[in-house]
């Protein structure tokens, strides 16, 4: 008598096996190309300066760096990096530095989760872990739960919005 594996005697779960048959799907719609040779957490920390709030989601980051490095040279995104770390906010000009496209694609690619391609469909990169729902400072992705049944019915906490 045969018997279906289960998620404990297997590890995986259906939701483990589609997120794993996305990402294969998205390696597979991009080219191959070598990745900037800058480390993944100044890229990270720049992004969430650049974001204006904090970034979670090393998955998404990773996502959002395979796409950048395909659209730009390993220069300009070094030269990115560099310009965001060594400058206060005040001092930072992307346009005379030619990093606006590249500032601009990034802060879209974070706030939607979403990557035009060039059939002119879009990739879903994220819904989830996109930077729109922390810069709420109240909302959630529908479907993810609070922290306790019916926090919905609660007003959100509008303070954290005002700067």
């Amino acid at each position: 008598m045969e018997t279906a594996l289960t998620e404990r005697q297997t590890g995986l779960s259906r939701r483990g096996l589609l997120a794993g048959v996305a990402a294969l799907s998205l390696g597979a719609a991009l080219p191959v190309k070598a990745g900037p040779t800058l480390a993944f957490d100044r890229f990270m920390a720049v992004s969430a300066r650049l974001c204006d709030v904090p970034l979670f989601s090393r998955a998404l980051g990773a996502d959002i760096l395979a796409l950048l490095s395909h659209e730009f040279t390993d220069e300009k995104l070094n030269a990115l990096i560099v310009l965001v770390e060594g400058v206060s906010d005040d001092e930072l000009d992307f346009r005379a530095n030619g990093l606006g496209p590249l500032v601009s694609r990034l802060v879209a690619l974070w706030y939607s989760g979403l990557a035009p391609m060039k059939s002119g469909n879009e990739l879903v990169l994220s819904y989830t872990d996109v930077a729109a729902w922390p810069a709420t400072g109240y909302a959630k992705p529908p479907s993810y739960c609070g922290v306790a049944f019916g926090e919905w019915s609660q007003a959100p906490d509008m303070s954290a919005t005002v700067k």
